[in-house]
């Protein structure tokens, strides 16, 4: 029970320290730690500043060992603009405090940039998170579902245009690597 306790402060603590980190309002953070703790992709809008965060999941999977694990990748987008929205794909969605799941458009394909992109990793065999600053530049998503990828391989559905980093923070170890996660696909944009 103590060591819990510990481990929950010892997790807000560290959350309380990306504003400073990455030099952001903590509001601008909301969205990020939303989708740290309950999953799928939120917005936050006030006065100076506004987020979306964006979940994808990757599953990797050994044949061998039949065993695998599902990697989070969840992007926060610091002021974003789209650029280009194409296609349209219909699903149902659960929002907010509505009851039941309503039909939902959402573009297929999305091309946007943002002031600032930040991406957190959840692995969770390794109960590691690692949070890194992208370079601002151009991003595109498509498609929708869980990106897979076998041991040794990457099924990239994201296309990222511009990949360095300018920041790489690790929680939970010492130094992050500047390799990239597998992707999934994106569906999240309001």
């Amino acid at each position: 029970m103590e060591s819990e306790i510990s481990e929950k402060i010892a997790f807000a603590a560290a959350e309380a320290a990306l504003a400073t980190r990455f030099d952001l309002p903590a509001d601008a953070l909301i969205p990020l730690i939303f989708s740290l703790h309950y999953g799928g992709n939120w917005s936050y809008s006030g006065s100076e500043i506004t987020a979306i965060s964006a979940m994808k999941r990757a599953t990797v999977y050994d044949d061998e060992s039949r065993t695998g694990y599902s990697l989070e990748e969840i992007y926060l987008f610091v002021n974003p603009v789209f650029l280009h929205r194409e296609g349209t794909v219909h699903r149902l969605e659960k929002c907010g405090d509505a009851p039941a799941r309503v039909l939902a458009r959402r573009p297929y394909r999305v091309r946007l940039r943002a002031d600032r992109v930040i991406r957190m990793t959840v692995h969770p065999l390794d109960r590691e998170i690692r949070t890194e600053e992208l370079d601002p530049g151009e991003m595109t998503f498509s498609g929708r579902g869980t990106g897979y990828r076998r041991r040794g391989t990457l099924g990239l559905q994201a296309q990222v245009r511009r990949t360095d980093w300018r920041t790489a923070i690790t929680r939970h170890t010492a130094g992050a690597s500047g390799t990239t996660a597998p992707a999934g696909a994106f569906e999240a944009l309001p």
